[in-house]
């Protein structure tokens, strides 16, 4: 099938939020989600879910992608996990975590010198409860 570039625009997608189709029976302990700066749109839908169930969060972090994208500003977007009762670690190539808690400001310094080190515009997040 061949599908004019142009005409992707025109796509209408349904949106709902997470809590209205999430099954309400069954606790969520784990989320990972990576959709290219919408993050926090998603996460949102299902914040009453998060506060409920307290999963584990995994999410990519990509300042370009969720101000390009989302309309985000990166450290808003670490705010709100935050204020959703998490502490935030950045998941290192092997495996490990580095602790940053609060700390949205280190957390975005640490950023910029592993997306200059790795060359890339993102890295990964694990989000714990508090």
């Amino acid at each position: 099938m061949n599908v004019d570039a142009d005409a992707l625009n025109d796509w209408i997608v349904q949106a709902v939020p997470l809590n209205i189709l999430l099954p309400t029976d069954k606790r969520i302990a784990f989320i990972k989600i990576d959709i290219e700066g919408f993050e926090p749109h998603a996460l949102g839908g299902m914040a009453d879910r998060i506060k409920t169930d307290r999963p584990i969060i995994t999410t990519e972090f990509s300042p370009g992608c969720l101000a390009a994208s989302g309309g985000w500003d990166a450290e808003d977007y670490l705010r709100f996990l935050i204020n959703l009762g998490y502490n935030l670690y950045i998941l290192e190539n092997d495996g490990g975590e580095m602790y940053f808690g609060s700390d949205s400001a280190g957390l975005m310094v640490t950023y910029g010198s592993i997306a200059v080190a790795r060359q890339t515009c993102h890295i990964d997040l694990i989000a714990k409860p508090v």
